[in-house]
């Protein structure tokens, strides 16, 4: 019997659409896909008890888990019928919740250190319920959901490090009276003023504030602890100058990478630094840190580590009043096109001065002559890396160079620096690894 071709595409598009409202019925009602065996979303005005089941009757009778999502709360129940989930409205999220330390971890009274870190399991929200801690030294409470500091002033008679990195805090508040206070850690927050420590903490010895969102100078913020402050770090935020800093006189080291500081100013009085990182900023030129042909400002005998990459800098000058200097970073500044201004720097051992755009091998050589200590050299991604005497001359022309960029020179530099020329060694670079 002959059956038209149109009649065979009725019948067949009409058992696939059968099939497939079968199939999501059944997927729907098992959730094959999503795991969670009758899962079915209830709407909020189903929930607000405009049709049945009611909210109230989902959590009493089912309820087995409350789980909030942003200001709603999704309460997952399993009752014989299968499981439902029903978004309320109104209960707190996570960060608003009211969740103390003791509801944490348990609290002795004797206690010397308390520490709970929020990736752990449950968050602290609230800084309360602490204040019959009266031996307590160390407070930290990393990576939970503090919004407010309020509640460290009931332990601030014998608090003497704070640690509270990684929360939600847009302020520095209760810290009156907090005397011994040596370490107060506030990283990873939204802090946008630190007045909050101005005439507090006189006893403070390091502070920590990177990534945070200060943006204007901070005069006046560190009246209380400038003559006891050893370690600031205010990296990642959105400085414009280093004023304030310049009463820090026993500062030995000073963390600003990362910000929009457009020149070294206001650190004559900073002899003490060892380490100073300005990487990442809007620096044109070196200066303010005494020396050069100006003679601006005193010499920083005890600095040890400079960082200055990735930078506007076009020529390497200032440096010769900086003798103790070892670890000197230049990295990412293309207009440096020599290697200069190192003659009053002999102890150095590390000079990072990869991705710029030195070309010459001359110019590397005189510069660093007399940095007879140098270890590590880097010129990775310059112009000079491209030329394929690159690691023989280096070697042979800096007698102690043990690390050229990421490569040990240890097991060919033998060879290289008792050779008295380049073709006493095979000739071509690429027969030197």
């Amino acid at each position: 019997m002959f059956i038209p071709p149109s009649l065979v595409i009725l019948f067949t598009s009409t058992s696939l659409m059968v099939t497939l409202s079968f199939f999501c019925e059944f997927t729907r009602n098992t959730g094959f896909f999503t795991g969670r065996p009758g899962l079915k979303k209830k709407s909020v005005e189903e929930a607000a008890g405009m049709s049945e089941p009611t909210a109230s009757h989902v959590h009493n009778e089912s309820c087995t888990h409350i789980h909030s999502v942003g200001d709603r709360t999704q309460v997952m129940g399993i009752d014989h019928g299968g499981a439902s989930e029903v978004e309320v409205e109104g209960d707190p999220s996570p960060a608003h919740r009211v969740v103390l330390p003791s509801n944490v971890l348990p609290l002795d009274s004797n206690m010397q250190e308390l520490v709970w870190v929020g990736t752990q399991g449950q968050k602290i929200t609230i800084i309360d319920g602490i204040s019959h801690l009266k031996f307590l030294k160390v407070l930290c409470l990393r990576s939970n959901l503090l919004r407010s500091m309020v509640g460290v002033g009931s332990v601030k008679v014998s608090l003497e490090e704070l640690e509270l990195y990684d929360n939600l805090l847009r302020e520095l508040e209760d810290l009156d009276g907090a005397n011994k206070l040596r370490l107060l850690d506030v990283s990873y927050n939204r802090i946008a003023t630190l007045e909050g420590l101005a005439g507090r903490c006189p006893a403070l010895e390091v502070l920590y504030c990177a990534s945070n969102r200060l943006k204007d100078p901070l005069p006046g913020v560190f009246s209380a602890c400038a003559l006891t402050l050893t370690r600031l770090d205010l990296g990642s935020n959105s400085l414009p100058s280093m004023e304030g800093l310049e009463c820090l006189v026993n500062l030995e080291e000073l963390w600003l990478g990362k910000n929009k500081i457009t020149e070294i100013k206001g650190l004559q009085a900073l002899s003490k630094l060892r380490i100073l990182d300005v990487q990442s900023n809007r620096l044109t030129r070196i200066g303010g840190l005494g020396g050069g042909a100006s003679g601006e400002g005193i010499q920083h005998p005890h600095l040890q580590e400079l960082y200055l990459g990735h930078q506007g800098i076009t020529v390497l000058e200032g440096l010769d009043a900086l003798p103790a200097l070892k670890v000197f970073d230049c990295t990412g500044n293309a207009g440096v096109t020599e290697i200069r201004g190192l003659e009053g720097c002999p102890g150095l051992t590390d000079l990072w001065a990869g991705y710029t755009g030195v070309a010459s091998f001359d110019s590397v050589l005189s510069g660093v002559a007399n940095c007879t200590s140098l270890q590590v050299l880097y010129l990775e991604h310059s112009p000079l890396a491209k030329d394929w005497e690159y690691r023989i001359r280096l070697c042979r022309g800096i007698p102690s160079l043990e690390q050229l960029d990421a490569t040990s020179v240890s097991r060919w530099s033998s060879s290289v620096k008792s050779s008295s020329s380049v073709e006493s060694i095979g000739g071509g670079g690429g027969q030197v690894v």
